[in-house]
């Protein structure tokens, strides 16, 4: 094949038509070779069938198949010229452009190649071979490209971590988003709710305004109604020329009724619509506060942990149930064995986990028990001498001391509570706030006699729709602590017990500060409403004292006219 094709020449393997080399060669009866794409071109555009080259004419138009061996040789040919510029210029690139000699030397120092000729150049140089060096930066190339594919994995894990906190963050803003509108949602249905009682109040008195108007309206109407009769039969009697008919009846008219005192009272909308207003406002204050209250702990809840005791912290005069859920105090020493993590300086103990950063929470169940610690710890606590759980010692605590309850917290050093609290929940965030700050939500349980259920295991809310809420909260917000929290139940009272489990929350109770603060509240707008109430009425005893004495100028003026009448009659007779 090769030396055939050394046979033709480039001349030979191009088409006659359009002077390129052939494609898709295809031969004529005469012999000659054309592209086929050429040769029907030609031959559609011809009035005779014919040879493009030597004219010969044919008598019907051929069957043109590919001439392989042509189609072989077009393809030599192009590879030749394709692969003809691409060695020399490979070959320029080995040779040395001064000496003209090939490059068979890589100097590091100036990082260039260079031939024999060239290495005398440099004389104190790092001189290798070309292999030497090929094969040594293909080994810095080898790590340049691990080091380049370990950048890129570790991108693309910083686009997976990117993509995930995103998810995090969509799930977030899903959750603030149906709440947002289920809160929004129930405050918008509790003023519509008000909005209809106002619109019915105020319906109602322009309902009884209009009775008592239509009222008035038909007593002035029968007024008029017996003043025209009256009109008429002075008319008669003023046409008449009778004088003893006129004189005879005169005496027999009906005096003219006096007229009617109507007094129409404008219903006010205002004050309905402002104790509405005030009505609405408290309500709406106590509504809010509990929703938002009800959504903190709904958020709260979702941190929750399994929280198990560590039977090594546990003092020997206390006793733990199986399930590790329990913590009784027996007052009885047990012989336990010696540990470094053992409490022996105080009744108290630990729980197994610990944790340095995120949210979690749990709850205990404190109902039965007059004397408890419950909240959280450091883990370098002082386990061996006698000290307080206050925070200077490592301990954020909510305590109950027979019927007090107090904190470590001077805001809340005393807590007003109600009813004895059943359940305690503890809530540690590391990711908001100042260190060691903690905030106590206190709330009421329901009325009803709630019984305590051993061997509960402490776990997140089963469901959200029916929220289930400790009594009280300790909230602890942290941003940085130097010991790790662990969890801290301290019960200091005999027989009494303590299980892990939650319960149902009813209702927000503020501290008697607040309720102290809306009583004075209460009494000065009631001061308020009775001062407008006295004004209301002097201004109206006022405006009846003038009415009053324009009725009796009105009857003096009457009096004296009908008299002015009578003496003019007289004069006229006489």
């Amino acid at each position: 094949m090769s030396a055939a094709s050394c046979l033709l020449s480039e001349d030979e393997v191009k088409c006659p038509i359009c002077l390129d080399l052939l494609s898709d060669p295809v031969s004529t009866p005469c012999g000659h070779n054309f592209c086929k794409i050429c040769l029907k071109r030609h031959w559609d555009t011809s009035l005779e069938c014919n040879c493009p080259f030597c004219k010969e004419i044919f008598s019907s138009r051929p069957q043109l198949k590919t001439n392989t061996f042509i189609s072989a040789m077009v393809t030599q040919f192009r590879q030749k010229a394709e692969e003809s510029p691409r060695a020399e210029e490979n070959q320029r690139e080995h040779m040395c452009p001064q000496h003209h000699k090939p490059l068979e030397l890589f100097c590091e120092t100036d990082n260039s190649c260079v031939c024999v000729h060239c290495s005398l150049q440099h004389q104190g140089h790092a001189l290798l071979s070309l292999k030497e060096a090929f094969k040594a930066k293909q080994s810095e190339l080898q790590e340049s490209q691990d080091h380049t594919h370990r950048s890129i994995l570790e991108r693309r894990e910083k686009i997976k971590d990117i993509q995930q906190s995103l998810e995090l963050s969509q799930t977030a803003a899903d959750y603030e988003i149906s709440e947002a509108v289920q809160l929004f949602s129930a405050l918008i249905e509790l003023l519509q709710r008000h909005l209809d009682q106002v619109l019915q109040e105020i319906q109602e008195k322009q309902n009884e305004a209009k009775i008592q108007t239509e009222a008035q309206i038909q007593a002035l109407e029968q007024e008029i109604t017996e003043l025209n009769r009256r009109c008429f039969e002075v008319e008669q009697l003023r046409s008449s020329d009778n004088y003893v008919n006129v004189l005879k009846n005169s005496s027999s008219l009906t005096p003219a009724p006096l007229s009617t005192i109507i007094r129409f009272k404008r219903p006010s909308f205002l004050r309905t619509v402002e104790e509405t207003a005030h009505k609405v406002k408290k309500i709406f204050k106590e509504h809010l506060e509990m929703l938002l209250a009800e959504e903190e702990m709904q958020k709260i809840q979702k941190s929750a942990m399994n929280v198990t005791l560590d039977p090594d912290t546990a003092h020997s005069d206390l006793s733990l149930s199986e399930n590790l859920k329990q913590v009784t105090y027996t007052g009885v020493k047990r012989k336990l064995s010696q540990s470094p993590k053992r409490i022996t300086g105080y009744c108290g103990v630990l729980g197994r986990q610990s944790i340095s950063s995120g949210r979690f929470y749990f709850e205990v169940q404190v109902s039965g028990s007059k004397k408890w610690i419950v909240g959280v710890a450091k883990e370098s606590i002082n386990r061996k001498d006698k000290i307080l759980a206050t925070t200077v010692n490592g301990f954020w605590t909510i305590a109950r001391y027979n019927s007090e309850y107090n904190t470590d917290d001077p805001d809340y050093k005393c807590l007003q509570v109600k009813t004895a609290l059943k359940t305690v929940g503890v809530f540690v965030d590391y990711e908001e706030g100042e260190p060691c700050q903690h905030e106590l939500i206190v709330c009421d349980l329901c009325s009803a006699a709630l019984e305590k259920v051993k061997d509960v295991k402490a776990e997140a809310p089963r469901s959200q729709t029916a929220s289930t809420f400790p009594s009280a909260a300790v909230i602890i917000k942290t941003a940085a602590l130097s010991h790790p929290l662990k969890e801290h139940l301290w019960i200091c009272s005999s027989h009494n017990t303590t299980d892990v489990i939650t319960f149902e929350r009813r209702r927000y109770e503020r501290g008697s500060g607040d309720e102290k603060r809306e009583k004075s509240e209460r009494e000065r707008r009631g001061r308020g409403r009775k001062r407008r109430r006295d004004r209301e009425r002097g201004c109206q005893r006022d405006r009846e004292q003038k009415r009053k004495r324009g009725r009796e100028r009105e009857r003096e003026r009457r009096v004296r006219g009908r008299e002015r009448k009578k003496r003019g009659k007289r004069e006229k007779e006489r």
